[in-house]
């Protein structure tokens, strides 16, 4: 989760998750493929399934379902100062990691049909 976590400084607070998920929420899940457990941000909701991706990842793991998220991230501890997933701050955060994403994709569709 780089850029807003460092995974050796930083302190993650998980709670049980809740009967729904959201958007821009935070979760801790096992990928069925491999079996790896796995701190991801949700990107879309769809038909009881989830699109999830990593802040700094161009790739998604595509129908997640609810069985397999264990918790949701609450706060956590970045730089010594402790962070709420309620804060306006990580809010905005979270809305504007979505969508640097969005536009680097975008961004590289286009370059690469130039150069290509």
């Amino acid at each position: 989760m780089k850029p807003m976590l460092n995974g050796t400084t930083d302190k993650v607070t998980l709670a049980k998750k809740p009967e729904t998920l959201f958007k821009y929420d935070v979760v801790f899940f096992k990928r069925a493929k491999d079996g790896a457990l796995i701190l991801h941000r949700i990107v879309k909701a769809e038909n009881g399934s989830f699109v999830l991706s990593g802040d700094n990842q161009y790739y998604y793991d595509f129908d997640v379902k609810y069985d397999d998220i264990f918790a949701v991230v609450k706060s956590f501890t970045h730089n010594s100062k402790n962070i709420c997933v309620d804060d306006f701050s990580y809010k905005l955060y979270s809305r504007i990691i979505l969508f640097k994403k969005k536009a680097r994709i975008f961004i590289s569709k286009i370059y690469h049909k130039i150069f290509k």
